[in-house]
Order: C-alpha cells, then structure tokens, then sequence
C-alpha cells in the first residue's frame, strides 16, 4: 500500500495530470514530491460490487 510508504519515508507524492486549478479552492496541490511529516493519512476506496471503505493510519509517537 503506498501509503504506508508516505509515512515511512516522509515524502508527499504529486498529484499528476492537475493543470487547471480552481482558485476558488483552498487546496495545496503538490505538483513535485514534496517532503513532510506525515502523521496520519485517510484511504478511501470503492470495490466494483459499490462497497466503500475507508482505513485510517496513523504514525505511533513511541508508545510500545
């Protein structure tokens, strides 16, 4: 899952094929990679039968 590699690595990847931005919207768009620290992201997804899920996942902060 790419995510998780978002989180290990701490780089953001780009969002292609964008090259109309509305500028009414507040979005950052990351047209290169970007570097950050990543703490939590949201996946969502949808299956071909119309089943939606949605999996946080989260960076623990050294609690064992």
């Amino acid at each position: 899952m790419a995510d998780l590699i978002i989180l290990e690595r701490g780089i953001i990847p780009p969002i292609i094929n964008y090259e109309y931005p509305d500028p009414f919207c507040g979005l950052r768009i990351v047209r290169e990679g970007l570097k950050a620290t990543v703490k939590t992201i949201v996946h969502t997804g949808i299956s071909l039968d119309g089943t939606y899920m949605a999996i946080l996942l989260g960076r623990g902060n050294g609690v064992r």
